[in-house]
């Protein structure tokens, strides 16, 4: 519905600040030129179609299509410079009466206030609960069937396409419990649980984390399965549990490869420094032996890296056992580029945690490495570009250049669990 509306502007308001300054200025020329125009009118204008085109800007865009204010504020707001630019010839003591059309109310509302209202009823809510639930009220994870109940609901045989129709309905931001007459969870009737006891669990009536320990799950590999959290209460006791910082990811460890310098006699001996250009070696401790660092799976330009098992004896690789795994050092800027055993340059490009070889390295690659010796002999090779850390992977059994995110996870439950 739409009515129309009036605006009443003074154009004295307009012409006001150019008369004073006349009047301080040149004593007398105001009353020589109001004698000599008498422009004064009272006039009425009604809003045209392109006017209310002209005026649709900013939050104003709607009036483009509606050609009506959606509040009298708004109109009088915008039609005060409409106003002055329209009627610029207007002298003090005139006025115009501006018509303009004003949205009595939104179409939709009155669609919805004249339309059929339906509430759902008890076999409604049934028709949605179909996995031994009973609700009364539909969840975010079920309100999108309400078309689907529409649809099906004989209340609604009257409506046809184009009708609006109210739907009253109880919602709720949580999902229901299922009540169980067993002390096992409702699950088992349909599904089989197995049974995994955590290695530790709280104790006492506190706010304090307990590291509850880890869990093998590889048994479960490529399996869609459901985790469940059991915990007993009693008559005289309901408290309740809190669960953080879970982590279901693959079972690897992330390993530091040690750093092995030649020798004069061409063998490599392990070190614990690396400050200078050179041939080195580096090799991760896995189980009895060493795993090479450096050489691309298949020989491509990228990859990542499977090298050679290597023996030491007392911390020294023989000659003859390193020849393809042997990396040159050379100095860039406060860090290294490498080179690997075909004498190919060594870089990261992307978001990859792969390696490309190259004869030469790209302006934008990351192809100097820092290199910094830990406390338990290993050491850190960081490209400086990336901010990524060499590891290898027990998990892929290859060498990959890793975000400390990706890799602090597996090291923190390794080590703490």
């Amino acid at each position: 519905m739409i009515k129309s509306n009036k605006y009443i502007l003074g154009a004295f308001v307009l012409l006001a600040a150019a008369c004073d300054y006349n009047e301080d200025n040149f004593e007398g020329l105001d009353e020589l030129v109001n004698e000599a125009r008498k422009n004064v009118v009272a006039n009425e204008y009604v809003l045209t179609d392109a006017d209310y085109k002209a005026l649709a800007k900013g939050q104003l865009e709607y009036l483009a299509n509606t050609l009506a204010f959606n509040s009298q504020e708004e109109a009088q707001s915008a039609l005060v410079g409409f106003v002055a630019s329209k009627f610029t010839a207007l002298d003090k003591g005139s006025s115009v009466k501006v018509y303009y059309n004003l949205v009595d109310q939104d179409p939709v509302v009155d669609a919805v206030n004249g339309s059929q209202q339906v509430e759902l009823s008890a076999d409604d809510y049934a028709n949605v609960w179909t996995n031994g639930e009973n609700a009364d009220y539909l969840t975010p994870a079920t309100v999108s069937k309400l078309p689907s109940i529409i649809k099906a609901s004989t209340k609604f045989v009257t409506a046809a396409s184009g009708d609006v129709v109210v739907v009253d309905y109880k919602y709720c931001l949580t999902e229901p419990v299922v009540e169980s007459s067993s002390d096992e969870p409702s699950e088992a009737k349909t599904a089989n649980w197995t049974s995994i006891a955590l290695e530790n669990t709280p104790v006492g009536i506190n706010w304090q984390y307990v590291n509850s320990g880890s869990l093998d799950l590889s048994a479960y590999a490529g399996q869609k399965i459901r985790l469940g959290f059991r915990y007993t209460s009693t008559d005289n006791s309901a408290g309740t549990i809190e669960l953080k910082n879970l982590v279901v990811a693959e079972k690897s460890s992330y390993v530091n490869p040690n750093i092995f310098a030649q020798q004069e006699d061409g063998s490599f001996k392990m070190t614990d420094k690396c400050d200078a250009a050179g041939n080195y070696v580096f090799a991760a401790k896995i189980g009895d032996g060493y795993i090479a660092f450096g050489a691309i799976k298949g020989d491509k330009a990228y990859g990542y890296c499977v090298g050679d098992t290597l023996t030491a004896t007392d911390g020294v690789l023989a000659a003859e056992d390193v020849a393809k795994n042997v990396m040159t050092l050379e100095t860039s800027g406060d860090g290294f580029t490498m080179k690997n055993p075909s004498g190919k340059f060594l870089y990261q490009t992307g978001t990859y945690d792969s390696f490309n070889v190259a004869d030469a390295i790209p302006d934008d690659a990351g192809g100097v490495w820092k290199i910094s010796v830990n406390t338990d002999k290993t050491v850190s090779i960081l490209n400086a570009l990336k901010e990524k850390t060499v590891k290898y992977d027990t998990g892929h059994n290859s060498y990959g250049c890793y975000a400390e995110s990706k890799w602090a996870v597996a090291e923190y439950f390794n080590n703490t669990l």
